[in-house]
C-alpha cells in the first residue's frame, strides 16, 4: 500500500485497518533491487503486522538472489509470489525451488571472478 517502513504512524494506520477483519492476510512485498540488510530491516519494521507471506518483486532488476532463500528462512515466512516484470499478472509466478537454486548457483561464478 505504499507505506514507509520508517513511519510508525503509517504502520499504526495499517494495524487499525487489519483490525477490521481477522480474515485479512498480510503479505509483505519486497523489492529484489533493495540491499539484503535493507530487506531484513524492512521485515523487522513491518513485523508487528504479522506478515504471513512474502512477495519478491523486480527479480529482473538483480543478479543476486540470496534473499529469496535467506529472508524466508530467517524470518520463518514463506514466499507466496515472485515478480519479474511490470506485466501483471503475466510476470508473476509461484516460487519454484529448482529455479531459485539455479539463480543462486549462477551467481557464484560471478562472485568468485570479481576477486
Amino acid at each position: 500500500m505504499g507505506r514507509s517502513q520508517f513511519d510508525d504512524d503509517q504502520i499504526g494506520d495499517l494495524m487499525k485497518f487489519l483490525e477490521v477483519s481477522p480474515a485479512i492476510k498480510v503479505s509483505l512485498v519486497l523489492s529484489m533491487s533493495s540491499y539484503h540488510a535493507e530487506m531484513m530491516d524492512t521485515y523487522d519494521r513491518y513485523s508487528k503486522l504479522l506478515p504471513e507471506f512474502l512477495v519478491f518483486t523486480k527479480l529482473d532488476e538483480t543478479r543476486y538472489f540470496g534473499p529469496l532463500v535467506n529472508l524466508p528462512i530467517k524470518k520463518k515466512t514463506p514466499v507466496m509470489l515472485l515478480s519479474k516484470g511490470q506485466n501483471v499478472p503475466d510476470d508473476m509466478e509461484v516460487p519454484d525451488g529448482k529455479k531459485i537454486a539455479g539463480k543462486i548457483l549462477n551467481e557464484i561464478p560471478a562472485l568468485w571472478s570479481a576477486k
